[in-house]
């Protein structure tokens, strides 16, 4: 089949013309065809379910009457039109529906009677648009079988195409929960009240028969009958269903009767279905004859009770009992047949049901009851009629005196004090109505309504017919305030507080009387039967003990879940258009023209967060975002620059310069790589150096939430292609996406709103180019046979100097071929730059060792062919770019330095330019080399190599290079990593000047050296030594207690206290012969010498009197330094000591002195054996020394300074 689509002939394989209708969970499908007429749009479904609010797997099991919540994700996949009048039906059997939230333009009808859910979409709902509807449901009360399945079926319906259906989700029945499931036929007989008292010799009869079916076949034939006791009157007769609605048309009962007289059945026209007794009266029968047995014949009872809502057959009777007998038990049964449909087994079943009549003992009693006709559960926001129902029966009840009633109203249930208005008419008085039990009017209460009563936080509402409203409740005919008044109804609405979160809410009523009788047992006919304490002291007295007729009603809260929509438009604008473009139409754009697109995402419904969008760009052979069909691209636009979030919105850009890059955040579970066959994308959040390379970019805003009425707008900017041959062609583009609902958590469908088109209008396409020669006499002209240079790269950029992409997303190069010649073709109008790109300088480059001619064309535009349009000489680092140059018709005339052969501006001359030269000149070079001169020699020995990248030249090192012009031009020189340099200038004189960093020294040659260049050969500017001295550094102390340590009382010396004069410190190396430095010793003891780097012995020598203490004792000490580095030999300390001096004489005349006659000791005449002499000091532990005794008695100790103690020991 061929289509035309947009001016071209495209063969389509026939199974692409209409919309793909397949499941993929998860994955939003979208045609992406064009020009395609069909017939209507689809929608793709997935559901899910929420449990206690968390997400629940199926089958999910539960109680009936048990809320969840269903939620329905749906994606319009249109591509033409929309999916407006689209409706999704969901099957609920045995399970209903109770609220929702639906987005705008949604309606929703549920049809009872086919258990149908149906959602119509009547608003346009655009291809793109995702959604999520949550419903909540329960399983039905009644019905339902224990250990049931129910499958929820969901399906949608476009158009006349056929239904499509999803898989479904189950639901089971907790164990225990439900009917229990058996063969044949179910039958209830009940008799009302059990207790019938007998009044003027009549008692009341009421009667039901419920039947049901819990067969899994259909029953035929089925007869329910009842056969009434003896002296029973029936009066009336209903056929029903419970709770009801009409018979549906596959059921068909039909009502007969048999009476004494005639044994014939006979047709009874009871209106089947609806609820209205039947008069027996009618029928006409003769005197003294009654009806005795009623029989409901039904051809068909189809499988598992009554379809559609599996209701209950109700057969009810009421009649009179005349003459019963005091006491009397009667026993009254129902029957019910019928035949299996499959098996032919006869069913047969019975129930019973005793009363007991008595006459009445009249006492205080009443009955009271409180109804409301809310829905279980309800909403927020929901009203509800509610009524207080009061009656005595005056056959057995005294007459009930000023009755009152209360409603004690729970916060979040609002009294709605609007009009009011009942059937029947009765007395409304504003916001109530009151009436009699036959709803007519009433005299009204004193009404008073008291809100947050007794700090209860409820609001009481009191209904009193005392006083000015007083009235009794007698049934007599003569009551003045109406006859044969028994009974008061009391009738108001209420509404659910709209911010109710999930809860229960209880309402109570009470009913109560001025009555003085004791309330005795029984009293309150109602589920307290004999009342309740008054713990709320409505009836202010004061008491909470008070007994008090109650009933109460629950009212089960349940807000409707929230519902989830985004609609998406992808927009486009041509440099062409005035406005922007939407899917059917296309954009316009010239050659090399800008593109403006815009992704517009709009929240009609409920908050969504976490918004994840991928924005694939067009390219040839190209396929949908989320779709897995092809987009038809037939060119390329580029991205212009990076793309920024709009102001407020908080997330995250990524680019990726992959070809049909993974999404997988649109996956089915968000993780796995999609679409299949896709390339990992490697998602960066910096963007690509050249942007134009981009394929695609994504937008994560998790975190962000997109509120009701909220919308976001992302604006980008593309280029389009030049290429002539893409003429009236176009380019698609399309973006998915995927969030998640707040309301429930669970994410949306990914979604691709149709794609945009830009269509191709090829203009004029101009030729850029010219010629590289080397300018030998540095002129800036091409002249004297100067000749080109082949093999040249050269970049065309555009005005901001980014690189100009070509039709395959990659930058626009060429070589110089030919005698140097480039040319730039298929060029849109506007603004380049043409660059000589660095790479053409450095290494193996062709230029390397040139520079640009110093003579140059500032204004491109000029266009003056033949010269240099290089714009700065030596700077070629950043390469030579030529000043923007302007392409627009028409361009120069008669160019002609051109390259030979055919077409040598690539098209008409007026349309090329072909004036952009660039000249290049040949260097001298300036060659040299720094070392690490460790022995400060000025000469690179044989021990110091050069360096290497672990033994670096130091940081901060330089080569500046200077010549003598006026201003001066400098060089720095790039130092290799062996210490080399070569440095490339024009000839000329120059000064280099080698700059050691802070703590080097420069060392050997001349520094500034002065060299001369020439183009004849390097000229080398010799070696600089870098010199990084080591220091050796220690200290000397006076050490008065010799103990080789500076103790705190040996502070360093001062002018004051000065080092002794003669003490020095030398330093000597290890070579030969060796080297000695005399290091200066400062004041404080201290010294630091700096010396290369070696092994030295450090020396310290003590003046005469004085010795050298250390703890160790270590002099001469070695030590090696490095460059740099500084060593410490540690302290040495001086001793001088201390003498004390003192002789031992032998004193034969013992007057302890010396005589003349008492000569010294000698060797005949000696120092007795065992005389000692001892020298203690005072500190502690006290050092204590012996003396030597000479042989003339004296002796003489060196000691350090202190205070002693000195004994003489006698021998015994």
């Amino acid at each position: 089949m061929v289509v035309n689509v947009l001016g071209r002939n495209i063969d389509f394989p026939s199974q692409l013309i209409k919309l793909v209708a397949s499941l993929l969970i998860g994955v939003c499908l979208v045609s992406t065809l064009v020009g395609v007429t069909v017939t209507a749009a689809e929608f793709n479904l997935t559901t899910a379910v929420s449990y206690n609010s968390a997400p629940a797997v199926s089958p999910l099991t539960l109680n009936t009457m048990t809320p969840f919540t269903y939620y329905i994700n749906y994606a319009c996949q249109s591509t033409v039109g929309d999916c407006q009048g689209n409706t999704i039906v969901v099957d609920l059997p045995k399970i209903q529906p109770i609220n929702e939230t639906l987005p705008v333009g949604v309606s929703k009808v549920y049809d009872s009677n086919t258990d149908k859910y149906t959602l119509t979409f009547n608003n346009s709902i655009l291809s793109g648009t995702t959604g999520q509807i949550g419903i909540n449901m329960q399983i039905r009360e009644f019905g339902v079988y224990q250990g049931e399945s129910l499958p929820i079926q969901v399906s949608t319906i476009s158009g006349g195409n056929p239904a499509e259906t999803y898989p479904s989700q189950t639901f089971t029945l907790n164990p225990g929960n439900g009917l229990i499931r058996a063969d044949g036929l179910l039958i209830e007989k009940i008799m009302g009240d059990p207790n019938q008292y007998i009044i003027n010799g009549v008692a009341n009869y009421t009667a039901e028969l419920k039947v049901n079916s819990n067969d899994i076949n259909d029953i035929n034939n089925v007869e329910i009958l009842d056969n009434l006791p003896v002296n029973t009157n029936l009066t009336q007769v209903k056929l029903v269903l419970v709770p009801g609605g009409a018979f549906p048309p596959s059921i068909t009962p039909t009502v007969e009767y048999q009476t004494d007289i005639n044994a014939t059945w006979t047709t009874m026209p009871v209106l089947i279905g609806q609820d209205q007794w039947f008069d027996i009266s009618t029928l006409g029968l003769a005197a003294g004859d009654r009806v005795k047995a009623v029989r409901v014949k039904i051809p068909n009872l189809p499988a598992e009770s009554i379809p559609p809502n599996y209701k209950t057959i109700s057969l009810q009777l009421k009649g009179e009992v005349i003459s019963p007998t005091e006491g009397i038990v009667v026993n009254n049964c129902g029957d019910i047949t019928g035949i299996n449909s499959l098996t032919s087994q006869v069913y047969t079943n019975q129930s019973c049901a005793t009363v007991t009549y008595a006459t009445p003992i009249k006492a205080l009693k009443y009955y009271f009851e409180k109804y409301t006709d809310a829905n279980n559960p309800s909403s927020p926001g929901d009203i509800a009629r509610t009524s207080l129902f009061f009656r005595m029966d005056p056959n057995f009840a005294l007459p009930v005196i000023d009755p009152v009633m209360y409603d004690l109203l729970p916060a979040g249930q609002i009294l709605e004090e609007g009009p009011m208005t009942i059937g029947g008419g009765g007395n409304c008085i504003l916001w109530y109505c009151v009436a009699d039990s036959n709803y007519t009017s009433i005299m009204g209460p004193i009404v008073t309504k008291t809100p947050n009563y007794n700090n209860t936080g409820r609001t009481l509402l009191k209904f009193d017919w005392s006083g000015a409203s007083s009235l009794t409740l007698d049934g007599l005919a003569t009551n003045p305030a109406k006859a044969n008044l028994t009974a008061l109804r009391v009738f108001f609405k209420v509404k659910l507080d709209p911010t109710l979160t999930r809860t229960t809410l209880t309402n109570i009523g009470y009913g109560d009387s001025a009555n003085t009788e004791t309330k005795g047992p029984g009293y309150c006919t109602n589920e307290t039967n004999n009342g309740t304490d008054d713990i709320y002291d409505v009836n202010g007295n004061g008491s909470v003990i008070d007994r008090i007729c109650r009933d109460f009603k629950n009212t089960n809260v349940l807000p409707p879940p929230g519902s989830s929509e985004l609609n998406s438009i992808k927009y486009v604008k041509g440099d062409l258009d005035t406005v922007y473009s939407k899917y059917p139409d296309v954009g316009n754009v010239t050659s090399g023209g800008n593109i403006d697109y815009r992704i517009a995402i709009s929240n009609p419904a409920g908050a969504v967060k976490d918004l994840d969008i991928y924005d694939i760009f067009p390219s040839l052979g190209d396929r949908g975002v989320v779709s897995p069909e092809l987009r038809y691209s037939s060119w390329r636009p580029f991205l212009k620059a990076p793309i920024s979030l709009p102001a407020g919105v908080t997330g995250t850009v990524y680019y990726t310069t992959v070809n049909d890059p993974c999404r997988d955040a649109l996956s089915s579970n968000g993780i796995t790589p999609f679409p299949t066959g896709c390339n990992p994308a490697g998602w960066s959040t910096a963007p690509p150096s050249l942007i134009g390379t981009t394929t695609g970019v994504r937008f994560d805003l998790t975190g962000y939430t997109i509120p009701n009425g909220g919308s976001i707008e992302i604006n980008y900017q593309m280029k389009a292609a030049t290429n002539s041959s893409f003429n009236n062609t176009v380019a698609w583009n399309s973006f998915g996406y995927v969030s998640t609902s707040v309301a429930s958590g669970l994410k949306l469908l990914p979604s691709e709103p149709v794609k945009v088109g830009i269509k191709y209008f090829a203009t004029d396409l101009f030729s850029l180019g010219n010629r590289v020669w080397i300018d030998t006499d540095k002129d800036g002209l091409l002249n004297n046979g100067e000749t080109g240079i082949d093999g040249v790269k050269v970049n065309l950029l555009d005005s901001a100097g980014a690189a100009v992409l070509d039709g395959t997303g990659q930058p626009t190069t060429t070589l110089t071929a030919s005698g140097g010649y480039y040319r730039f073709d298929n060029l849109a109008t506007g603004d380049y730059i043409a660059e000589i790109p660095a790479s053409n300088f450095v290494g193996s480059g062709l230029l390397t060792g040139y520079v640009s001619s110093p003579i140059d064309e500032v204004v491109a535009n000029n266009d003056i062919d033949g010269n240099d349009n290089g714009i700065g000489e030596l700077n070629t680092v950043a390469g030579i770019k030529s000043s923007i140059i302007t392409l627009a018709k028409p361009e120069p005339l008669g160019e002609t330095d051109l390259v030979a052969g055919a077409n040598p501006q690539g098209g008409a001359d007026d349309l090329g330019n072909m004036t952009l030269d660039f000249g290049f000149y040949k260097l001298a070079t300036i060659t040299g080399k720094i070392f690490l001169d460790s022995n400060n020699n000025g000469i690179q020995d044989g021990t110091e190599p050069n360096t290497t990248v672990g033994n670096p030249i130091p940081a901060g090192t330089t080569v500046t290079i200077t010549d003598t012009t006026t201003p001066a031009i400098t060089f720095t020189a790039i130092i290799n990593t062996d210490g080399t340099y070569s440095q490339n200038v024009p000839d000329g004189t120059y000064t280099v000047t080698v700059a050691a960093p802070a703590a080097y020294t420069i060392t050997g040659g001349s520094n500034p050296t002065t060299v001369t260049a020439s183009l004849a050969a390097a000229v080398d500017a010799g070696l600089d030594g870098l010199y990084n001295p080591a220091t050796i550094t220690g200290q000397i102390f006076l050490d008065p207690n010799n103990n080789g340590i500076q103790d705190g009382t040996e502070p360093n010396t001062t002018l004051g206290n000065p080092i002794p004069a003669g003490t020095t410190v030398t330093i000597t190396d290890t070579t030969t012969p060796a080297i000695t430095f005399t290091a200066v010793i400062n004041t404080n003891g201290t010294y630091s010498q700096s010396l290369p780097a070696g092994t030295y012995a450090v020396t310290v020598v003590a003046p005469v009197g004085y010795t050298i203490t250390g703890s160790p004792l270590s002099n001469p000490t070695t030590v090696t330094v490095t460059p740099g580095s500084s060593v410490s030999t540690g302290k040495d300390g001086l001793y001088n000591p201390a003498t004390i001096t003192g002789q031992i004489f032998l004193d034969p005349n013992n007057n302890g002195i010396q005589d003349g006659t008492e000569p010294n000791t000698t060797l005949g005449n000696p120092i007795p054996a065992g005389t000692t002499v001892t020298i203690t000091d005072t500190t502690t532990p006290a050092i204590t020394f012996t003396a030597l005794l000479n042989t003339n008695g004296t002796y003489s100790q060196s000691i350090p300074a202190g205070t002693y103690s000195v004994t003489v020991v006698a021998p015994i």
